[in-house]
């Protein structure tokens, strides 16, 4: 979902499975960061990824993270793992299937749409943000570097950013999780993210 700030003014979209959670818990220690769902300002987080802006921010710098698609996929299935919702097919797939199985039911059965919330939470990061010039990019694998840049130029001094327990996965590595066949999915599937991003869809990461 996105979230906006008057002074100074900004707005930040939330892409899931970026550290976006502990990214809004930094901001909202330092301005009055508010959230913005379905076209209304609401007082509380709303579980949502759009790219909906407040009326009066449309002119407004705009801040998101990016992921490599590799590390990003994994991230949310470990997620699904531990957030098992009674009866929820992708959680369920996600808590009694190893990621290779999990990657391709979900494919075969398009399960990654199930649900509007699910359709946002698993889009191309490079379709999320179409709608929108995103102005400030933080790029995931550079997080701290790239946020303290983002709030200094924002505050006039960089914020160190915290991190939040409740959304923050374990350390895993992506070699443990990924055979080839998994690999070509992920460079089928976010083909479009690879190129816009820069990242090698031939190469996994080393590190979470």
């Amino acid at each position: 979902m996105s979230w906006f700030c008057h002074d100074p003014p900004f707005v930040f979209f939330h892409n899931p499975r970026t550290a976006g959670t502990s990214m809004i818990k930094t901001l909202r220690a330092q301005c009055d960061l508010r959230p913005y769902h379905a076209g209304v300002e609401v007082e509380n987080y709303v579980a949502d990824h759009s790219t909906d802006v407040h009326r009066d921010c449309r002119d407004y710098p705009t801040i998101a993270a990016v992921r490599n698609p590799f590390q990003r996929e994994l991230s949310h299935y470990l997620w699904h793992r531990r957030h098992v919702a009674a009866g929820h097919p992708v959680q369920l797939a996600a808590r009694f299937m190893l990621f290779p199985a999990y990657m391709d039911f979900m494919h075969r059965t398009n399960l990654r749409y199930y649900d509007d919330f699910h359709a946002r939470m698993f889009g191309l990061q490079s379709r999320f943000f179409l709608r929108v010039g995103v102005t400030h990019t933080v790029r995931y694998e550079n997080l701290q570097a790239d946020f303290a840049g983002v709030t200094g130029r924002l505050f006039g001094k960089p914020v160190p950013l915290g991190h939040s327990s409740d959304t923050r996965s374990p350390a895993y590595c992506l070699q443990d999780h990924y055979d080839d066949e998994t690999m070509e999915l992920v460079q089928l599937y976010a083909g479009a993210d690879f190129i816009k991003y820069g990242y090698d869809p031939n190469v996994l990461p080393k590190e979470k």
